[in-house]
């Protein structure tokens, strides 16, 4: 066998070992952002080619909970990222020799006074994560722009329209947040970090944070939409943030009050990856098969069971992953949410309840090797090994490639 007939078995073998079997595509999954880094293009491929494998194809994915005040003591921070980060994720290594593929973190737990803090502690433990080969994704829980309250103050004093007019002194306040949040997002892409970034989510359900559609005093879609691709501009166009993967989560319509989950959607050009945020014992998603018509990488961007048996540490993980297999095989990644760690307040982290273990072994799970082997960077290496003159070819193309390198293959030993 020649040496170039060998690189060829070689580049077959990491590719097919490292990914599966993707579907067939005549396109590789155009990311959102025309100008997104190649990384980022190799992690969205890698999600959609995910549900088309025989086993290792959902990624197991776990929130750490976000630095959080005292509501009694407003300089006292009580959680925060790294402190849930060692309790959820070590933690959970600790006790089943497993890392969990994605970590999530969140931003604008602390508002505007101690945001420096907020943000360096949500972005050390994701970075620590994805040196470790795991995915990263973050929630914005934005603070409330007329009224500097949390996300879940729902005040809106004057009219929406403020927030998407330049000039407008609400309108200033939030690029001046966004502008913050811009920059802890650029740290994270100068340490070659792919952000699965998720903002507005919830968007369809009235009861949850202040941009929320269906109140009497609450923003229409159509403004929805707006806010979203101002964002996406701002980001795209002028921060040049080109780590990030655009993820819409939406409320089931099941939940009462919610508003059908595509109501809100901002469109499938500002948008790369789509999904569920559920709290619910048993799983049931009429409009499962609407998002994946939008041919878009689908899964649970929220998860955690339901009251009583989060209150009560008993819930099994195990029934989550059957569900997944038995209604929803198209999911390609669950996010476990997390508490804060006060007492009182519902565990929905999976080291919290059972099974945990028997979870993250499951044929279907994915998990992180923790030494950082990123399976999505071997297969981009192994496609530009093979093909040093072309640009390097995006996951979905594996299998077409995969064939060519094989005739390849034959063909230099007819030579021989």
């Amino acid at each position: 066998m020649s040496r170039a007939s060998f690189a060829r078995t070689i580049a077959i073998l990491a590719i097919w070992t490292a990914v599966g079997p993707l579907p067939d595509r005549a396109e590789a999954i155009e990311p959102a952002n025309p100008h997104a880094s190649e990384q980022a293009r190799v992690v969205l491929n890698y999600l959609a080619g995910l549900p088309s494998r025989d086993a290792q194809r959902v990624l197991s994915g776990q929130y750490v909970c976000a630095a959080v005040v005292a509501p009694e003591q407003a300089d006292q921070v009580v959680g925060d990222t790294e402190t849930c980060y060692q309790r959820d994720i070590v933690g959970l290594h600790a006790s089943t020799g497993k890392w969990v593929a994605l970590v999530g973190g969140d931003y604008g737990r602390l508002g505007r006074t101690l945001w420096r803090l907020d943000l360096a502690r949500t972005n050390g433990p994701l970075l620590t994560h994805w040196q470790r080969g795991g995915l990263v994704t973050i929630t914005w829980h934005a603070r409330n722009p007329w009224t500097d309250g949390d996300a879940r103050d729902k005040r809106i004093p004057g009219s929406f329209d403020e927030l998407l007019t330049e000039g407008n002194p609400v309108h200033v306040a939030w690029m001046q947040e966004l502008g913050r949040i811009a920059s802890a997002l650029d740290e994270l892409q100068q340490a070659g970090v792919v952000v699965l970034w998720r903002p507005l989510h919830e968007s369809n359900e009235p009861s949850a944070f202040w941009w929320c559609a269906g109140r009497a005093d609450s923003p229409t879609p159509e403004q929805l939409r707006q806010l979203w691709r101002q964002m996406f501009r701002y980001f795209t166009e002028q921060r040049h943030l080109n780590n990030l993967l655009w993820v819409y989560a939406a409320t089931p319509k099941e939940k009462i009050g919610a508003l059908p989950e595509l109501q809100t959607y901002p469109g499938s050009d500002v948008v790369d990856v789509v999904g569920f945020d559920v709290y619910a014992d048993i799983l049931e998603l009429g409009s499962y098969e609407a998002l994946l018509a939008l041919d878009k990488p689908v899964g649970l961007t929220e998860f955690g069971p339901s009251g009583v048996v989060a209150e009560e540490h008993s819930y099994n993980y195990l029934r989550l992953i059957q569900q997944i297999r038995d209604r929803y095989p198209r999911f390609c990644f669950v996010q476990c949410w997390s508490s804060s760690g006060r007492p009182g307040t519902k565990a929905w982290e999976l080291v919290a309840h059972r099974n945990a273990g028997l979870f993250l072994r499951d044929p279907w799970i994915v998990t992180a090797s923790g030494d950082g082997r990123q399976p999505w960077r071997d297969v981009a290496a192994a496609m530009a090994a093979a093909q040093p003159t072309t640009p390097t070819p995006i996951l979905t193309h594996h299998r077409r490639r995969a064939k060519h390198l094989l005739r390849g293959s034959a063909n230099d030993q007819k030579k021989q």
